[in-house]
């Protein structure tokens, strides 16, 4: 009995499960709302937000090279479960059923809203709803079978699935069948939240669980049974709510400095958690940090509260000082210099850019007072070499001032100071540190405008004199064009001696007007004449030496006159 062979795409599959690929990570309720907000929905522009679809779907085939067929001829071309699980899968290829879902659905609604006027569109929104729901189950079931997509991703997908297979149900008037889809992602969605605690995501599924309760006791109405959420609880709880339980990071206790800290509260444990997710992400915003910072502040109020009400229960005791307080205020310091650094980023005048660097020096330096960190020698050091990596930045944006200014000593000796202080930095940084891309932009900025400092003083301070001075010849550039000189006039739209005008007239060689005249009537020595002739003719194709043609002809030939 022979084995069976494995097909050639499953094979690269299964070889490349082993390599423990990352995670593919959709968050499907928090990116819908967002582009409905950003795309119609907030004024109920169902048409608007169609179009949207539309583009969103063309951008997502080209950027993945998925094309269906050209501009004559059309093949479809859907997503498979090998796209997803491949090396160069990733949460795209999830959005293409997730947005062709939503146009389709989007449409339905359009339709809906012109229903009550033209009854036939009512049939043409059920149509669409029900191509809604197959592009809804394609993405539930690829998800499902997947390998990289993570719990919570899975889980989402199973609730959009039951919504919109429930929206279906609704305007079927298949009450039983919409009133359990609904539950269903009533139910997912309510889990969810309470996993994600404090999380200000949590108030997104919080806000969509209570849009369905309405078209919930509408369904129980109409089948008259009483309206019972939590029956289908327990099943999702035990299903997919444990494994999204379970990868949600625990942060009861941290370990920062080699001391351990103990998170005393959900809320708190949340916003580290929230701040680890944004230090993760690719595309940072100054929003972010500024949300983020928000809440920081209040952490740290709310623990500095406990310490003052630990005190006044316990006057006469000492309260050593609190290990979470300090990390929240490093914390804070920390955050504070990242959202500078983005606006630095954003800034074009060097003045600016310098008084935004003097913040994150300063926030360095009471960074080194932080009780329990004032004692650590090594994270002393690491904070000193920072800052001179940062004042190296400063000196460079102060260069630029005075080059601005024509100030080219000062701003050559900046510029040397930048790379002193970076080359210094960059000793005590460790090796995956993401400072050592700074310290080699700022190398190479300053050696470049290093030069040009050079140069500008060269040229222009008269102790550096090496053009000599020149004082432009009334000759023109024709006639001295072997000869380098400084003429402003030559690039601006001013008239230039360029070339002599009107032209003077040279005398040239030209054919004596004396022989023409004259020649026959000339008396020649003939015979040194002759002789010369004969070695100077040349013999025919005969090989017979050709006669004399007189005294005029030869004379003619001689000099080249008559040619």
């Amino acid at each position: 009995m022979g084995t069976e062979e494995v097909p050639a795409p499953a094979q690269t599959l299964l070889a490349k499960i082993d390599k423990k690929l990352p995670s593919i990570i959709l968050k499907v309720l928090p990116v819908l709302k967002e582009r409905q907000q950003q795309h119609g929905l907030r004024h109920s522009d169902f048409q608007r937000y169609h179009g949207y679809c539309t583009r969103r779907l063309r951008r997502l085939r080209e950027t993945l090279r998925m094309p269906q067929g050209d501009r004559r001829h059309f093949k479809k071309k859907d997503v498979t479960l090998i796209d997803i699980d491949s090396e160069k899968g990733d949460s795209r290829y999830l959005e293409i059923p997730l947005t062709l879902s939503e146009r389709a659905w989007s449409y339905a609604m359009a339709l809906k809203q012109d229903a009550n006027t033209e009854p036939r569109k009512k049939f043409h929104s059920i149509c669409r709803l029900q191509k809604a729901k197959d592009h809804a189950e394609i993405l539930f079931n690829m998800t499902t079978e997947s390998i990289r997509v993570d719990a919570r991703t899975k889980l989402e997908c199973e609730a959009y699935f039951a919504f919109i297979n429930a929206t279906l149900c609704f305007e079927l008037h298949n009450w039983n069948s919409a009133v359990e889809n609904f539950k269903k992602a009533q139910s997912i969605y309510n889990q969810i939240a309470q996993v994600l605690g404090e999380h200000p995501e949590a108030v997104i599924y919080t806000e969509k669980s209570t849009e369905l309760l309405p078209s919930m006791r509408f369904c129980a109405y109409q089948t008259g049974d009483k309206l019972d959420i939590s029956e289908l609880s327990a099943e999702f709880k035990s299903a997919a709510i444990e494994a999204l339980i379970a990868q949600r990071p625990k942060m009861s206790e941290i370990t920062f400095r080699n001391n351990k800290i103990t998170i005393p509260n959900d809320k708190l444990a949340g916003l580290l958690a929230r701040i680890e997710d944004l230090e993760e992400q690719e595309v940072k915003k100054v929003e972010m940090y500024e949300e983020i910072l928000v809440s920081v502040r209040d952490a740290i109020q709310s623990v500095r509260d406990a310490i003052s009400a630990e005190k006044e229960q316990q006057p006469s005791s000492n309260i050593k000082p609190s290990p979470l307080l300090n990390y929240l205020i490093y914390l804070r310091l920390r955050l504070t210099n990242s959202r500078t650094e983005l606006m630095i980023e954003e800034k074009t005048q060097p003045k600016d850019c310098i008084r935004l660097l003097e913040m994150i020096l300063h926030n360095y330096q009471e960074m080194l007072i932080i009780p329990g960190l004032d004692t650590d020698d090594e994270f002393q050091t690491e904070v000193d070499h920072l800052n001179l990596i940062f004042k190296a930045r400063r000196s460079q944006y102060m260069g630029q001032i005075f080059m601005a200014n024509k100030k080219w000593p000062e701003g050559f000796a900046l510029y040397g100071r930048s790379v002193e202080h970076a080359e210094k930095g960059a000793k005590g940084l460790p090796p995956d540190s993401v400072h050592h891309k700074t310290v080699e932009k700022i190398r190479e900025f300053a050696q470049r405008y290093q030069l040009e400092c050079r140069a500008r003083l060269v040229i222009g301070d008269p102790k550096y004199k090496l053009v000599t001075e020149y004082t432009k010849p009334e000759v023109p550039l024709i006639n001295r064009i072997d000869e380098y000189v400084l003429d402003d006039d030559l690039r601006n739209k001013k008239a230039n001696f360029v070339v002599g005008f009107p032209y003077k007239f040279t005398p040239i060689p030209t054919k004596p007007l004396f022989f023409d005249l004259a020649g026959h009537h000339i008396k020649f020595p003939e015979e040194k004449l002759d002789s010369k002739s004969r070695g100077l003719s040349s013999p025919n194709k005969s090989g017979k030496g050709d006669a004399p043609a007189g005294l005029t002809g030869f004379v003619k030939g001689l000099w080249g006159w008559g040619k």
